[in-house]
């Protein structure tokens, strides 16, 4: 199968990875948001007890995330200090 280069798009077509990863991205954000309000809806907390959970839940979330963030950093500063050596 042939690939298309942006040269060869008609006139109005053109696509970029930038445009795709805007798409995606906004297609994920909606996504994101719809999947929350169905959460919400089926929910089958009451409003204070699930605003509770929902944020001893983000929480946990939160730390997990600065946790990787941290290794990952880790990470890169070793692999530079070892390329400078």
């Amino acid at each position: 199968m042939p690939h298309h280069r942006e040269e060869d798009a008609p006139a109005g077509h053109e696509h970029s990875s930038r445009g795709r990863a805007g798409v995606a991205l906004v297609a994920g954000v909606i996504g994101g948001i719809l999947g929350a309000a169905a959460a919400l809806l089926v929910s089958p907390w009451r409003g204070e007890e699930a605003r509770s959970k929902l944020k001893e839940r983000v929480g946990e979330m939160g730390s997990a995330v600065k946790g990787k963030a941290s290794e990952i950093a880790d990470r890169v500063k070793q692999s530079r200090s070892g390329k400078e050596e």
